[in-house]
């Protein structure tokens, strides 16, 4: 059994540093049949908040690939608490039907691979940042990023992601090369 991220939120108060110390807590915020949160506060030095996040998991079968029920035993070996960093929750994003303003090629590699074998989370967010508009990404600092993963991605998968801007965000959609499959959908705000 693994957890697997099924998509997070994160929104950003102040950015710290180089080097700045930051505190990082973070607890089990509920659960429902297959799905668990888990949300994060970060504090720099001076007990400041500066970020919060939240995150969405599923219990993984690596033996059967299914998901598995999050039974009370497991709720209560984390200690999960009703306790929110946002007042909803983390939303299905959507590919967008505003015309495509970008395209980005790429072929998965080794160092885009976890210990699951497939993508880790945190690759596609390089994927996606690589397709961001120069100007876009030269000169913009995000204060939300939300993720959220549907088919995962493995070593020597091809990928097409497409640049969307709607309504002053910023999507990014990685597909299979074939364009059957959506592997994730990236927003910037």
């Amino acid at each position: 059994m693994v957890w697997l991220v099924l998509n997070w939120k994160l929104q950003i108060y102040r950015r710290p540093a180089s080097n700045e110390k930051i505190h990082i807590v973070t607890w089990s915020a509920g659960a429902e049949k297959v799905c668990s949160y888990r949300d994060y506060k970060l504090y720099d030095e001076n007990k400041e908040l500066i970020a919060i996040a939240t995150s969405k998991w599923a219990l993984f079968n690596l033996k059967d690939e299914t998901l598995s029920r999050i039974t009370p035993e497991i709720l209560e070996a984390y200690q999960t608490t009703d306790e929110h960093v946002f007042s909803e929750k983390i939303a299905k994003l959507r590919e967008p039907d505003s015309p495509c303003l970008g395209t980005y090629d790429y072929a998965i590699m080794r160092r885009d691979i976890d210990t699951n074998n497939h993508v880790h989370n945190s690759n596609y967010l390089e994927i996606a940042n690589e397709l961001l508009p120069e100007d876009i990404y030269e000169n913009t600092e995000f204060e939300n990023v939300e993720i959220m993963y549907k088919h995962q991605a493995v070593y020597g998968d091809k990928t097409k992601s497409f640049y969307y801007n709607v309504d002053n965000a910023h999507y990014v959609v990685i597909k299979s090369e074939d364009l059957s499959k959506i592997h994730c959908i990236v927003k910037f705000s």
